[in-house]
C-alpha cells in the first residue's frame, strides 16, 4: 500500500477516493473490504463500502454515479450516498459468487462511466471461464517467448 501511496503522490496532488463493493455474510465475511478500509483511513483517503445485497446507484446532477446502501432490516437508505467521480475514484471489487450477476452489472455501469475498477469485469470473466483462461495463458506464454 505504501507503493500505491507513492504512485498517487507522483501522479497528482488530488486525493483519490475508494469505492469498495463488498459482500458481508456469515459464510463470506468482508475481511478484504475491512482491510482496504483500514488502509484507506490510514492513508487519509475517503472511502465507502457498498454492500452488494441492497446497494444501488443513482445519478447526480453532474452525471456522476452515487452509491447508496439500503438496510432491509430498518428500511432505511443512505440518502446522501457516495459520489463516484471517474477522475478520482477507484473501485475495488470484492464480490461474492452468490451475488455475481449483481456486482458484475454494477462493475459494468462503473466502467461504462469511466471508473477504474480492480478487478475489471473482463478479468472476472477470464477467471470464471476455463477456456478463456487457457487462451490468456497461451497468449502470455507466446509473448514471453517473443520477449526473450
Amino acid at each position: 500500500m505504501e507503493k500505491f501511496k507513492e504512485f498517487i503522490a507522483e501522479e497528482t496532488k488530488e486525493d483519490y477516493r475508494m469505492l469498495i463493493l463488498i459482500n458481508d455474510t456469515p459464510d463470506d465475511p468482508n475481511i478484504t473490504g475491512k482491510d482496504l478500509s483500514k488502509r484507506a483511513k490510514k492513508l487519509g483517503l475517503e472511502y465507502y463500502q457498498l454492500e452488494l445485497a441492497g446497494g444501488y446507484f443513482s445519478t447526480n446532477d453532474k452525471g456522476n454515479i452515487v452509491a447508496h446502501n439500503y438496510d432491509s432490516e430498518t428500511s432505511k437508505s443512505d440518502e446522501e450516498g457516495f459520489e463516484v467521480n471517474p477522475k478520482n475514484t477507484v473501485c475495488f471489487v470484492r464480490g461474492a459468487v452468490n451475488h455475481r450477476e449483481i456486482w458484475l452489472d454494477m462493475v459494468t455501469e462503473l466502467e461504462d462511466k469511466g471508473v477504474f475498477c480492480i478487478n475489471s469485469r473482463h478479468s472476472h470473466k477470464i477467471c470464471d471461464d476455463k477456456y478463456l483462461n487457457y487462451i490468456q495463458l497461451k497468449k502470455a506464454k507466446q509473448q514471453s517467448h517473443l520477449q526473450t
